[in-house]
């Protein structure tokens, strides 16, 4: 029930199967305690390397992300801690996979970056 929430408004249309997906996956031996550690993560850790990163970033998120208050204040900061340039891509109308969510908004925003620092 959780996983489907970070999909707001209209679903993807493979998101059932993808749950079920999922499902089979998390009862593997070790998947569900790994799982539950990754929800228990810090930034802190990765935090002071973000301006180490020099290499040019396109950072993607949806702005109905539910992790976050403010998804583009959230997408802005993380763009703005980086070392190299930073572009932010807010899909509108998506949650936390923006990339399942809404792949006709994203795949060009992506095209489009990849194209811009192949050419710089």
């Amino acid at each position: 029930a959780f996983y489907g929430s970070l999909y707001p408004g209209t679903k993807p249309a493979d998101l059932g199967a993808h749950i079920t997906r999922i499902k089979r996956s998390l009862r593997r031996p070790g998947a569900w305690p790994a799982l539950v550690e990754t929800t228990r993560t810090s930034h802190a850790a990765i935090t002071p390397l973000l301006p180490k990163v020099t290499a040019p970033v396109l950072v993607v998120m949806g702005d109905r992300d539910p992790d976050f208050t403010d998804p583009g204040a959230e997408a802005e900061f993380t763009a703005h801690q980086l070392g190299g340039p930073a572009q932010v891509a807010m899909v509108p109308g998506a949650g936390h996979y923006p990339q399942a969510h809404r792949p006709a908004v994203v795949t060009p925003a992506v095209l489009d970056f990849v194209a811009s620092v192949s050419h710089a």
